[in-house]
């Protein structure tokens, strides 16, 4: 893909109309813009479905091939914050690190809000990219 391919994909990134179709690696990538709130973000399907077995790891521990080209890591912590201060406050910090409060769990997620990302990923984890529609 070009750079001015990728300029339209930016400025297309956002708009009210935005529908977007790449072709990455023998896979039909539909970009679509989804609102929720006052919150705006670019939802990414693969051959124009989603599965829920391309959002679990699986029993060896890796992500599927799609999830892993497409879909954004996300990380987040078990517990608050806030719950682990009181935790220390009441047992100690090594107490809350043998309990294992401070680990954290990633989850991977088709919701793009920063263009910058979505573009750094996908040439990174992909080798064959191209427009199809803006």
């Amino acid at each position: 893909m070009t750079n001015q391919d990728w300029e339209k994909v930016k400025n297309s990134w956002g708009k009210s109309v935005m529908h977007t179709e790449l072709k990455v690696d023998g896979y039909e990538l539909s970009l679509k813009l989804a609102r929720e709130k006052m919150r705006l973000f670019v939802i990414l399907y693969v051959n124009k479905q989603w599965l829920g077995k391309w959002f679990n790891k699986g029993d060896n521990e890796e992500w599927c091939d799609i999830a892993r080209k497409f879909y954004q890591t996300k990380t987040r912590s078990f517990y608050s914050a806030k719950s682990i201060k009181d935790l220390e406050k009441q047992f100690g910090k090594r107490w809350c690190k043998r309990k294992g409060l401070y680990e954290k769990y990633e989850y991977k997620t088709p919701v793009w809000s920063s263009f910058t990302a979505f573009k750094k990923h996908i040439l990174e984890h992909n080798k064959e990219i191209e427009l199809i529609s803006v």
